[in-house]
């Protein structure tokens, strides 16, 4: 065979039929045992020789079964070949059904690998019989699992399994990791086998590409460790790159700090130790010092990270930066609402692909909060979707087909049941049937695609909920019309502003502004994680 194919049989169980009611049966079935241990793995290697092609596949087979007929008198060695022969046989036609379950293969070592960390991932290795190599791993904690598959690997193996997995199993798999174990994995996997070299041009690109990326996932994370793991995979992917592998605690210390007046970017710029003394820790100093010995254009590049893992652009000292805006301002004022939706509503719903079932809930019902005439355009908006921690490439469709097939076959019934349970009845006593059947028609979404009928139903529930919750929260109104709340508190836009060192969203007025002012509701703090760590400040501007 090949060099790099190999058969392995977990298990041979041998029985054996005499034809003649006093034959010899059991001398017959050691006989076959012998020749199965001494003559039957040289016969099988001949045999199966056509099917090796050195490639990097592997096949997993639970149970073959094969009859045949053996003539005693044969010499063992020719047994050996009727029995290979046989085999080759029932492996080919096994191989053949496309549709056999007792058939599983995976295009390379690497692809199964991350096949195994996705089920630790999920809910364990559970019983899955192609993934018993795995099974010494089934009793430990989801982190020790996974570091220890990740460093009992060959380095280039373990890096391309963990580049084949999508952005939220990577952040699953640096976020499960304690602060010792991704430091281990961050080793095993892209220090130990990269050797001492400068950033090559690749490098630098890479980082380039890197800086001008919203780097959200990293605010999640809780240490430099898990910070240094997840850029590994970012960075590094599948291929060694031993000049960025060097970076990478300098690298992840970069993107855990907080930089929103552009202090540290300013002092990384100048290569300035001064600058830096006074805005850093001892420690970060001493970790960023690598950077400073870099060339002019990679510390350029390395001090647009903080701003890239805080989701804002640092403003130059002494200069107000503008940093992004949205027409839907009235997002930042329900985005809390929809917020405190119950958990429960959506937990044991099926994960949407590459994607998180709240952040994609949030997102549909903050966008269906703008009324149904503005649903697609809000689905549009880039600031509601980092609100959300929605990324580009999720369509409205999707996500409304998403929506409709969520709860299955038990329907709205239980959402509303949750909803009446844990927050109470969404309209007010005093509101008719016929105001309650207009907020329904002024919340139901206008797209250009047919709006699947569950996902018609649940949207402006919940978007009811959120939109009664804000209007109760305004003295004489808690039972206006949702239209009327929206054209008269809710009409503005918003833009993110950098301004002494904080985040402030400054909202356009509405026009019955002085009411939102009555209730303290346009001004003070909302905590949104996936746009800034630190409250964001809410400030009215004329």
């Amino acid at each position: 065979m090949a060099r790099d194919s190999h058969l392995r049989i977990g298990q041979l169980q041998l029985e054996c039929f005499v034809a003649h009611p006093d034959g010899p049966a059991q001398a017959l079935l050691e006989r076959l045992q012998r020749t199965a241990r001494r003559g039957l793995p040289d016969a099988l290697s001949q045999a199966l020789e056509p099917l090796a092609d050195a490639g990097e596949g592997l096949v997993f087979i639970r149970r073959l079964e094969l009859e045949m007929d053996i003539d005693s008198a044969l010499e063992d060695a020719e047994i050996a070949r009727v029995w290979a022969r046989r085999l080759q046989l029932s492996l080919l036609r096994k191989l053949g059904r496309s549709s056999e379950a007792q058939v599983v293969s995976f295009p390379n070592r690497a692809e199964y690998l991350a096949q195994a960390l996705r089920q630790i991932l999920c809910d364990g290795l559970g019983d899955l019989w192609y993934l018993r190599e795995f099974d010494g791993l089934r009793p430990l904690p989801r982190g020790a699992a996974l570091r220890t598959a990740l460093c009992a690997e060959d380095p280039a193996c373990a890096a391309r399994a963990l580049a084949l997995l999508d952005s939220a199993q990577r952040l699953a798999v640096c976020a499960s990791l304690a602060e010792a174990d991704a430091l281990r994995v961050v080793d095993a996997v892209y220090l130990r086998s990269a050797p001492h070299a400068p950033l090559s041009a690749q490098d630098s690109a890479a980082l380039a590409a890197l800086a001008t990326q919203p780097l959200a996932a990293l605010r999640q994370l809780p240490g430099d460790a898990q910070r240094s793991l997840w850029l590994a995979i970012a960075l590094c992917g599948a291929q060694p790159r031993p000049g960025i592998a060097r970076l990478l605690p300098v690298i992840a210390c970069l993107a855990g700090m907080r930089d929103a007046d552009g202090q540290i970017a300013e002092a990384l710029r100048d290569a300035s130790v001064s600058a830096l003394r006074q805005v850093l820790e001892p420690q970060q100093l001493a970790a960023l010092l690598p950077v400073l010995q870099a060339g002019g254009a990679t510390r350029e590049v390395l001090a647009r990270l903080p701003a890239a893992a805080s989701g804002v652009e640092p403003a130059r000292r002494g200069v107000e930066a503008s940093v992004r805006s949205t027409r839907f301002g009235s997002a930042f004022l329900l985005f809390p609402h929809v917020l405190q939706l119950p958990e429960a509503i959506w937990r044991n719903w099926p994960a949407p692909a590459q994607q998180e079932r709240a952040a994609l809930l949030h997102w549909l019902v903050l966008c269906c909060c703008m009324g149904g005439e503005y649903f697609l355009a809000a689905a549009d908006d880039p600031l509601l979707r980092d609100m959300c921690g929605v990324g580009p490439a999720v369509t409205a469709g999707e996500a409304l087909a998403w929506l409709d097939a969520a709860p299955g076959a038990s329907g709205a019934a239980p959402v509303f049941a949750m909803l009446a349970a844990q927050c109470g009845e969404p309209v007010p006593e005093d509101v008719t049937s016929a105001q309650a059947d207009a907020d329904f028609d002024f919340l139901w979404p206008r797209t250009r695609l047919a709006v699947p009928a569950l996902a018609g139903v649940l949207l402006p529930a919940l978007a009811s909920h959120c939109l009664r919750a804000f209007a109760r929260r305004l003295p004489g109104f808690g039972s206006s019309s949702l239209a009327y709340i929206s054209s008269n508190f809710l009409g503005m836009s918003a833009s993110l502003v950098v301004r002494d060192g904080e985040l402030q969203a400054h909202l356009t007025r509405a026009p019955m502004s002085v009411i939102l002012n009555m209730a303290g509701i346009n001004r003070g703090c909302v905590d949104i994680t996936a746009l800034s760590p630190r409250p964001i400040r809410l400030v009215e501007v004329t």
